[in-house]
């Protein structure tokens, strides 16, 4: 832990004073400068620092602060970037933030892994419970049968699925048929670059060809309506109101998939700092 990822290059750490805690003690200071170093047990250290703490009579504080609330509240993520939708490809945040609003708000949302879900995990949900991410194994391909779970788990409510093409191959195609068998209130949305994305845009970083990490599916929405599910394509903004229409329209017990064209060369910024 303390690495580059989980402190976001240390910046999550930056004026803080942190105290590491590992039974390793070559694991203490690997990724980061801590103001102190304790070889031990987490549990059997923090129970001990909170019996100190409460014999000072030390008052905790907390990070869930009123201008934290307001900056969450005032935050758009439109402002964050300049949409890059052409005709052909959608740029996957306007795509996210359109679905976002249109589709049915009493939702569950099942997050596969993959390049494209720092953007769909941007969607919202009713309660912190009603997202639900495949990410656990680092591995994608898992969030179609996440999905099925949680939409089985939850039968009066529609789950979305955001998964990326190379993730529903590996793991979400076949298993549409279990939804479809279940009838289950399902809206997979696929989130279509072509790619493996990860690698492609780690390929051009390295200023290596990309060609690799290309691929040429087959065509999701007319796979999924021979497995019995309604689908609708995305190749324009223009197409977002006739995809949510399909929805909105769906037949019960009948899966949907929405097919989205992305760009590969579309990076969030976010990804973009990450990589």
């Amino acid at each position: 832990s303390l690495n580059f990822f989980t402190t976001d290059y240390q910046s999550l750490l930056a004026g803080k004073r942190v105290v590491h805690v590992n039974l390793d003690p070559t694991h203490i200071d690997r990724h980061a400068t801590v103001a102190a170093g304790v070889v031990g047990d987490a549990t059997v250290v923090a129970e001990a620092m909170i019996a100190l703490l409460k014999e000072a009579e030390h008052q905790p504080s907390s990070f869930r602060t009123a201008d934290l609330e307001k900056k969450l509240q005032e935050f758009d993520l439109s402002d964050s970037y300049e949409d890059k939708s052409y005709d052909g490809a959608v740029d996957p945040r306007t795509l996210t933030r359109q679905l976002d609003a249109g589709l049915p708000q009493d939702r569950q949302v099942v997050v596969d892994a993959g390049r494209f879900m720092l953007d769909a995990l941007t969607m919202s949900v009713p309660n912190p419970r009603d997202l639900v991410t495949s990410h656990g194994f680092g591995a994608i391909g898992l969030g179609m049968s996440t999905a099925i779970g949680a939409a089985v788990a939850h039968p009066t409510r529609p789950t979305v699925l955001c998964i990326g093409d190379g993730g529903y191959m590996m793991g979400g195609l076949t298993e549409l048929s279990t939804a479809v068998h279940l009838g289950l209130d399902l809206i997979v949305v696929v989130y279509n670059d072509g790619s493996y994305g990860a690698e492609h845009i780690q390929l051009v970083t390295k200023g290596m060809d990309p060609a690799a990490s290309l691929h040429e599916w087959p065509d999701f929405c007319a796979v999924a309506e021979s497995m019995g599910c309604d689908t609708a394509k995305i190749t324009s903004l223009d197409d977002i109101d006739a995809a949510l229409e399909v929805v909105k329209n769906r037949q019960p017990g009948r899966p949907v998939l929405i097919e989205a064209s992305t760009d590969p060369d579309v990076v969030s910024a976010i990804y973009g700092h990450h990589r």
